[in-house]
């Protein structure tokens, strides 16, 4: 994989009045992740069609980033 992986920018983002405020310079989770998070169990099943067997032991932590990935390629078009 090259470059820089697309992570969509904040999930959540503030405005930037709230990043002068120290409490509020935080970003939060960035789109990827809470595409990560959201990914239902047929989701994560399906991704995982596209690993090589056997699975590792973090799979389904795999196949919910390759489902955010390809949220975040569907948002390009």
């Amino acid at each position: 994989m090259s470059g820089a992986t697309n992570t969509g920018g904040p999930a959540f983002p503030c405005t930037e009045a709230n990043y002068t405020d120290p409490r509020w310079s935080y970003e939060g989770m960035t789109l990827r992740d809470y595409f990560a998070a959201k990914a239902n169990e047929q989701d994560i099943v399906d991704c995982l069609c596209y690993l090589d067997k056997p699975w590792p032991d973090n799979a389904r932590q795999i196949a919910r980033y390759i489902h955010a990935d390809a949220m975040l390629k569907s948002r390009e078009a």
